[in-house]
């Protein structure tokens, strides 16, 4: 049986993202790069923003890779 990744909300997806020793990145820039369409996002309702883990990481590892 194949398992389904969960949803995160921007604010769990910046404490999975944030570094131990730096910043990190806050929930207001995951919104702000899913609305730029930098990173991928699911609209759960009308209001509710929700994200994939894997599918954030492999957008912001292109995005670095393309940077170089």
């Amino acid at each position: 049986m194949n398992e389904v990744e969960p949803l995160e909300t921007a604010r769990s997806l910046a404490k999975l993202l944030k570094p131990s020793q730096s910043g990190g990145i806050g929930a207001s820039t995951i919104y702000l790069l899913a609305k730029e369409g930098k990173i991928p996002a699911y609209r759960v309702g009308r209001t509710g923003i929700r994200f994939r883990i894997s599918e954030v990481l492999d957008a912001l590892r292109v995005k670095h890779e393309k940077a170089r």
